[in-house]
């Protein structure tokens, strides 16, 4: 398998191979041109776990235990990570020693409470439970609480964000296909920051900020363009041509020296 970055740091191929004679024997061989390197590391299946090894030494070894364990260690550096499952509260420990520092943490995800939270070595650092009889979900992070609320009869979700000090309201209006975020201090105090609306029939959409269009763009099948009006109010028309010539020159800027080719846009 050839593999080429975009940054130029590899250039080179991947080969993978079973010895029919070893078959509990993965090897994998990397060839980098661009170094002149090949290494070859083989993953070997035993009887508890797996071990990863190279050429020269051991680099990795994946046990796992009768109690719903998985430990994976590097003989090198002497350090180790555990990964415990309690299936009876729902959680995942995960356990970091080595000789410098040691560190754990816990993921819960419980269906029973509709909850799920992360804790770093005994630290509560996020959680989320969603309580089904008031249409709310209850986010703490760190030490901030924050509570959204699904409002079915406005469909919208409105929030108390402790960690901004303010009100957000995520409101969807059908009837002018918009969808728009309002902020304030409170549910009565809401200010209009940012709006996104589509008009089908004219094949339109505008970005409105503070109460003020910042970008329209329309399609027109006939002519085959599309017309672009930003914040000044200035109006460009650009044609099939001039979106694909668009395309290409953000390909060649996300990925300086690729060779493959961008998608094209035409109107139907």
């Amino acid at each position: 398998m050839y593999i080429k970055a975009s940054d130029g740091s590899f250039d080179g191929e991947i080969d993978l191979k079973i010895d029919p004679a070893i078959p509990e024997t993965l090897t994998i061989t990397v060839t980098d041109q661009t170094k002149h390197e090949q290494k070859i590391i083989n993953l070997n299946v035993i009887d508890d776990g797996m071990t990863m090894t190279d050429d020269e030494k051991l680099l990795l070894t994946m046990t796992i235990g009768d109690d719903n364990t998985i430990l994976f260690s590097n003989p090198e550096d002497e350090s180790a990570i555990t990964i415990a499952f309690d299936q009876a509260a729902y959680t995942i420990h995960f356990t970091n020693v080595s000789p410098e520092k040691s560190n754990a943490a816990s993921i819960v995800l419980d269906p029973q409470k509709n909850l799920l939270s992360l804790t770093i070595d005994g630290n509560e650092i996020f959680s989320a439970i969603f309580d089904k009889a008031n249409a709310e979900l209850n986010v703490n992070i760190m030490e901030s609480s924050n509570v959204l609320q699904f409002v079915d009869a406005e469909k919208a979700i409105t929030g108390s964000l402790e960690m901004l000090q303010s009100t957000v309201k995520l409101s969807f209006e059908n009837a002018e296909n918009k969808i728009a975020v309002s902020i304030g201090s409170s549910l009565d105090d809401l200010m209009e920051m940012f709006a996104l609306s589509v008009d089908k029939e004219a094949k339109s959409f505008n970005i409105i900020a503070f109460g003020s269009p910042i970008f329209q763009a329309a399609v027109d099948s006939v002519n085959r363009t599309v017309t672009i009006i930003d914040e000044k109010g200035q109006e460009s028309v650009l044609t099939e041509d001039d979106l694909n010539q668009m395309i290409e020159e953000m390909s060649k800027s996300a990925v300086p020296g690729s060779d493959s080719k961008p998608g094209t846009v035409k109107f139907q």
